[in-house]
């Protein structure tokens, strides 16, 4: 009997070596893993944290960052398609969250301008997988003097879309942009490593 309780002991041992042995390079594995962020961060001249953005482009979807000068198949649908930007800025003290169209114009010194967004007060908005909520949008400025389209809009109680959004991983809404009907969809997620930026800044 003696034997066997030494046996089962031993193999007791063996086993949660191999456990702990497993869990430990799992952690390893995890913690040399970079974290994923969804944002492109944005400085001033002088080095001083303004926010993040995260784009989506209707032929091939979200994305983070752009590259002038890049061959392949999405370098070219971004140049034909142009993109949506969601941003989150700082303003005076609190942040502001905004999103507009852009299109590629060599002819422009910027490259990438602003198109009109339909003239709109309430938006659908989807944080996730959950249901959307109507959400009231402004902007103060028009795209021209006509006053029939917007250059970006802004999204109203801007605190409470940012922690909605941080808690999401994902954003969507349906948006009109030069007279075409489009959902865009913002992958969000990584956006608390931001935080401590956006404190830094003067927003909390």
């Amino acid at each position: 009997m003696s034997k066997l309780i030494h046996i089962l002991t031993v193999k007791f041992h063996v086993i949660s070596r191999k456990i702990i042995s497993t869990i430990f390079a799992i952690s390893l594995t995890l913690a040399m893993i970079p974290r994923a962020h969804a944002w492109d961060e944005y400085r001033n001249e002088t080095g001083e944290f303004e926010g993040v953005g995260t784009y989506y482009n209707p032929s091939f979807g979200s994305f983070t960052k752009y590259v002038l000068g890049v061959e392949g198949k999405k370098a070219q649908d971004l140049a034909d398609s142009g993109f949506f930007g969601l941003y989150v800025g700082c303003d005076t003290g609190e942040k502001v969250v905004r999103l507009q169209y852009a299109r590629f114009d060599p002819k422009s010194k910027d490259y990438w301008t602003a198109r009109p967004l339909a003239p709109i007060q309430r938006t659908q908005v989807k944080f996730g997988n959950q249901k959307p909520i109507s959400w009231k949008v402004s902007s103060p400025e028009w795209f021209d003097e006509s006053r029939t389209a917007y250059s970006r809009i802004f999204f109203s109680n801007p605190t409470l879309f940012v922690k909605k959004l941080s808690l999401s991983g994902s954003v969507s809404l349906p948006i009109n942009a030069e007279r075409l009907d489009y959902t865009a969809k913002f992958i969000t997620k990584g956006f608390k490593a931001y935080n401590s930026s956006f404190k830094e800044a003067g927003c909390d």
